[in-house]
């Protein structure tokens, strides 16, 4: 019987081969190019804007102003002291100015009262003089001390402990804010002369400051007087004081201060006399316990 199948191996299908041949990258023209460049350097400057105005710009309470001071026990600061004073009267004037070294130890701290010792150190006419003074303060009376005088001021226990007629009125809030102006009523006890009424004083902005002592975190203050017109030419004395202090922002720590204090007279019959004492104080070293 003839065999109808072949024993033979079924040939090899012939396969149809596919070349796929890699095209090159499309190159986006220029136009396209330079279009997604400006969108992209737009994406950016949005972004720039918005951080710094989130960094930039004051937030919730960065404009308050604490008042509470804060000292360590055993803290030791240091100032350089400047004070000058110049009188006119008549045709003569005169001009005395001199440097000294004061030092803050912070002696202790009970809660409540601060024991400070002052020591000042200046050279006059060849010599030199110390002094050194153990002074208690108030922890409620620490912020109008240090706001309102020059460091060099406070080393006389009077004044520190408040009896000093600018010291009468106690800062007694517990903060401020940047902007904030206050009025406060003064006495200087001197009926017969032309006083000023009130001191005012402003918080202003809150920066960095750099003295010898390093870079802090300040805020200013302003303060000033304005004498009203003597209600009688036979005793026509006028005193006004000027000045900025410098806190640390958080403590409240005298960082610089100055203080000009103006007295004139023009008191009939008499040669008018202007007198201007101007005090500076700068904090050169602060060493922490």
């Amino acid at each position: 019987m003839e065999n109808k199948f072949s024993s033979s191996a079924p040939s090899a299908t012939p396969s149809t081969s596919l070349s796929v041949e890699p095209q090159a990258a499309q190159v986006p023209s220029k136009k396209r190019l330079g279009k997604k460049i400006y969108i992209a350097i737009a994406a950016i400057a949005t972004i720039a804007v918005i951080l710094a105005a989130v960094l930039l710009v004051p937030q919730g309470n960065a404009s308050v102003i604490s008042l509470g001071v804060q000292y360590s026990a055993g803290e030791k600061l240091t100032y350089d002291v400047t004070t000058s004073m110049s009188t006119q009267s008549g045709n003569s004037s005169t001009n005395i100015s001199s440097d000294s070294n004061l030092t803050v130890d912070v002696v202790s701290f009970d809660g409540d009262t601060y024991t400070l010792n002052y020591t000042s150190s200046s050279i006059a006419a060849s010599y030199s003089v110390t002094t050194s003074q153990l002074i208690e303060v108030k922890a409620s009376e620490m912020v109008t001390v240090l706001a309102l005088l020059p460091i060099g001021l406070q080393l006389f226990g009077e004044t520190v402990n408040g009896s000093s007629p600018f010291l009468a009125a106690v800062f007694n809030q517990s903060q401020a804010q940047v902007g904030d102006t206050w009025q406060i009523p003064l006495n200087t006890g001197e009926p017969s002369s032309a006083q000023p009424e009130n001191l005012t004083v402003t918080f202003k902005d809150i920066q960095d400051l750099t003295v010898p002592a390093g870079t802090f975190k300040v805020f200013r203050i302003d303060f000033s007087t304005n004498t009203p017109a003597s209600p009688s030419p036979l005793s026509n004395v006028n005193l006004n004081l000027s000045g900025q202090s410098y806190l640390e922002y958080g403590t409240c720590k005298q960082i610089q201060s100055n203080l000009q204090v103006n007295i004139s007279s023009a008191i009939a019959s008499s040669p008018n006399y202007n007198v201007v004492d101007s005090f500076t104080s700068t904090l050169k070293q602060d060493l922490q316990p």
